[in-house]
């Protein structure tokens, strides 16, 4: 089983609920379904990087539009004939404090989240010292990944379709009011999914045997 998209898994809700939803009520509740996976597990599409030209004298760049938090930052000298060079994140506290000076410049050191309506994207990345010379910035960070509701298959309907239906009945159930009995079951089988998630995602696809040796289970 595997939703490629959002009717697939319409249908397959409906069928279970024996309920008649249509696309645009169940939309939004697969959507919060989605939110919920992505703030309980860093999925592999949501790794993404962004690269862009850190210009002398630079201190201060906007974030994607869909930024959500950092995973890593460094620059680069001379577009990459040199070795990366990781920043330290720090807050804004640290680094009005240690670099009061606002015209401080040199090879940039550490960076902080900075929330600025102002900005396009309302997210940016202060950069201290400011730049003392033209770097190429490079800013791994976890994003959100592509809904079902767009239009396409991702990677939590194909992989873990259990957990998105089962995070999605849970949302149905609430909508249409059902007794808390069947709500509970529903959220009891959404965990058991997560469970397989976090297992692969966080476990397998993060170590290799060669370092962290072969999962083993201490038999009973």
């Amino acid at each position: 089983m595997s939703y490629l998209n959002l009717n697939a898994l319409l249908q397959d809700v409906n069928n279970y609920m024996e309920s008649s939803l249509n696309s645009g009520q169940i939309g939004p509740l697969a959507q919060t379904t989605e939110d919920r996976i992505n703030s309980l597990v860093v999925l592999p599409t949501a790794k993404k990087e962004d690269v862009k030209g850190l210009d002398i004298n630079t201190g201060l760049e906007d974030l994607p539009a869909d930024f959500y938090g950092f995973v890593s930052v460094a620059i680069n000298e001379n577009n990459l004939t040199t070795d990366f060079i990781f920043l330290e994140q720090k807050s804004t506290d640290f680094i009005e404090t240690a670099f009061p000076a606002a015209n401080a410049t040199g090879v940039p050191r550490y960076y902080a989240l900075d929330i600025n309506n102002g900005s396009n994207t309302g997210k940016q990345i202060i950069i201290a010292p400011k730049a003392d010379k033209d770097y190429r910035l490079n800013i791994r960070y976890i994003g959100t990944p592509t809904s079902i509701v767009d239009g396409s298959a991702t990677y939590i309907a194909q992989e873990f379709p259990e957990a998105l239906f089962y995070g999605t009945l849970v949302e149905v159930a609430n909508f249409l009011k059902e007794d808390q009995s069947i709500i509970a079951n529903f959220e009891n089988r959404f965990q058991q999914a997560m469970a397989r998630v976090k297992n692969t995602v966080d476990g397998r696809m993060a170590t290799d045997q060669y370092r962290s040796g072969e999962n083993r289970i201490n038999p009973s």
